[in-house]
């Protein structure tokens, strides 16, 4: 296995014992080139990072792929009870865009049984506006529409559920549950209970 420094990128590393931390082993290696010492664990960029390396990734990928501001990403993301600040997201953004930015969005199929309903007033791809995304308990977007006047919840539930071809269990508006009138999500609903 060839590991460089994560310093100076020298290859010229040597095995430097082990690193003990609650009963967890780790191999340290020293460089020979600039003395700096490090684990396997300095290659990642999430270690260290108070939330789920999933709820990152998702927040950055809804700037990214989405043009989502970072005042709605955080707004979202307290409705998950991640509380997080814009700046916290902006710095998300900044630090693992460039990691991210080829990443695929999750398949369809592994979406969470329960989907959230967010309606935000801001910047949604440069454009200011009014818009309803529809995300899961991980993050994942599944749904981004400019919010209009005369189309209802239950009309953008409909689409999304025919354009995917899966339904929720729940769905959250507002932090609470909302019953949505649609057949398609009764009847998801009685097949897993059997």
């Amino acid at each position: 296995m060839n590991i460089n420094c994560p310093e100076c990128n020298s290859s010229a590393i040597g095995n430097y014992g082990f690193y003990s931390y609650k009963g967890t082993r780790t191999k340290k290696y020293i460089c020979k080139n600039c003395n700096g010492q490090f684990t396997q664990k300095s290659f990642d960029p999430f270690v260290r990072m108070r939330y789920q390396q999933k709820i990152i990734e998702n927040a950055c990928l809804a700037h990214i792929n989405f043009g989502l501001s970072t005042y709605a990403i955080a707004n979202m993301l307290r409705e998950l009870k991640v509380d997080v600040t814009p700046e916290a997201v902006r710095l998300w953004i900044k630090k693992y865009k460039e990691i991210l930015k080829n990443k695929v969005p999750e398949d369809t199929w592994n979406l969470q049984n329960t989907w959230h309903l967010h309606k935000e007033y801001g910047v949604l791809k440069n454009v200011r506006k009014s818009f309803l995304v529809i995300f899961d308990s991980a993050l994942n977007i599944i749904k981004i529409k400019a919010a209009e006047e005369k189309e209802s919840i239950d009309e953008l539930l409909r689409e999304t559920i025919f354009e995917f071809g899966i339904a929720p269990k729940a769905v959250m508006l507002n932090k609470h549950l909302y019953k949505p009138t649609i057949p398609e999500i009764e009847l998801q609903r009685r097949e897993l209970m059997h």
